[in-house]
């Protein structure tokens, strides 16, 4: 489900900012300015959250925290603005720091010094890796942003990312990161440009996942903060074991990401995860030479190790793979009712096949594998 949050319609067209001036370097020119941060006028908390910096306890509520770093636009150079939380009310904060004078402003959270503010076009990055945080998303990282109007010191922040809830069952022990990602070609962090002019957001160098390290505590929720943008081939959450195996939650239902919004996957639990065959190559290799399989293939090209998807593999008898150009046949293992293989001509350089015990014919010929165990195949 999508919660509305307030004040996520981003309306700044009135009064761009400044184009870049030529900045003298001159400090005498650049004067204290406090600005007044907070929510928008009329702003209800139950409708959802304006997502500034971190989420108060309650989950709604949002809070700045004291020492934010913002970056203010002054039509020469983007300056660094430090925040104060109002005591009584840590949804609003002052913002202090030097700056040109200027009839407008333009503030962007959080600052860093890569931000780049070009005319209307503001270049920053959503982390393709964050922190877990119970009950909130990572400090600092989420992009807002802010225009003053004529006369007025005050900034009234709109959203740039959305917000991916879910909650921990209680059965997470051990895992230590998540993968959020686009089954297809969605674009969820990295390098983005925002257009004020055409209110528009466009990724530069995007990635298709997230990834939140961390300890996660059983019953807490945690928050992805992903790009604004439409799955159309849905997404997936995943976790990686020690040993290299991988088990996810697959959802092939198209999921738009809004700014200043959240999408809740309600509660995970590691029950809710399977193991997943990652081998892709192998995989669209089997789909070529094995006609009608019977397996469910997922839109980033795994196959969920569901009891299904195992059925299908144990009934197949012959798999012809020879010269198609796999150097890895991980995943042959599920294959267990195969009495022939031929994998000749690939660029395999090990090749375990310990467990296929209906095995009469085996031809791993013209590859570059100096061992293998074939003790226990007492039908070969």
């Amino acid at each position: 489900t999508d919660t509305a949050c307030g004040g996520n319609a981003l309306r700044l067209r009135e009064r761009s900012p400044h184009p870049p001036q030529e900045d003298t370097g001159s400090d005498e020119k650049l004067i204290e300015l406090t600005f007044q941060a907070g929510p928008k006028p009329g702003f209800e908390q139950a409708e959802g959250i304006s997502l500034f910096t971190v989420l108060g306890d309650d989950e709604t509520s949002v809070n700045w925290k004291y020492g934010d770093k913002v970056a203010i636009f002054d039509g020469t150079a983007v300056r660094e603005f430090t925040a104060t939380p109002d005591a009584d009310n840590p949804t609003t904060a002052k913002l202090t720091g030097k700056a040109l004078s200027a009839d407008t402003y333009t503030a962007f959270y959080p600052y860093s010094e890569s931000l780049s503010i070009i005319g209307d076009s503001i270049t920053f990055s959503i982390p393709e890796t964050q922190t877990a945080t119970a009950g909130s998303f990572e400090n600092g990282i989420n992009p807002s942003l802010a225009q003053t109007t004529a006369d007025s010191m005050t900034l009234i922040f709109s959203n740039l990312a959305s917000l991916v809830k879910f909650t921990v069952g209680d059965d997470f022990d051990g895992i230590s990161e998540l993968t959020l990602s686009s089954n297809g070609s969605g674009t969820l962090s990295g390098s983005m440009t925002y257009a004020i002019e055409d209110d528009s957001l466009t990724a530069q160098e995007g990635a298709s996942s997230v990834t939140l390290e961390g300890s996660f505590e059983n019953s807490k929720t945690y928050y992805f903060l992903v790009s604004p943008g439409t799955l159309e081939k849905g997404l997936s959450i995943s976790y990686t074991t020690a040993d290299g195996k991988k088990y996810a939650k697959y959802s092939s239902d198209a999921v738009a990401f809004e700014a200043g919004t959240i999408t809740d996957l309600e509660t995970l639990s590691k029950s809710n995860l399977v193991e997943v065959l990652t081998n892709t190559a192998f995989i669209a290799k089997v789909n070529e030479k094995v006609l009608d399989i019977g397996w469910t293939v997922n839109n980033d090209g795994t196959v969920s190790l569901i009891d299904d998807n195992n059925a299908a593999m144990a009934k197949v008898t012959e798999l012809n793979l020879s010269l198609v150009g796999l150097s890895d046949l991980s995943g042959i293992e599920y294959f267990t009712g195969l009495t022939s293989l031929n994998c000749l001509g690939n660029k395999l350089t090990t090749l375990d096949v310990s467990g296929l015990m209906k095995l009469t014919e085996l031809d791993c010929s013209s590859n570059r594998i100096s061992e293998l165990d074939v003790s226990s195949l007492t039908n070969l």
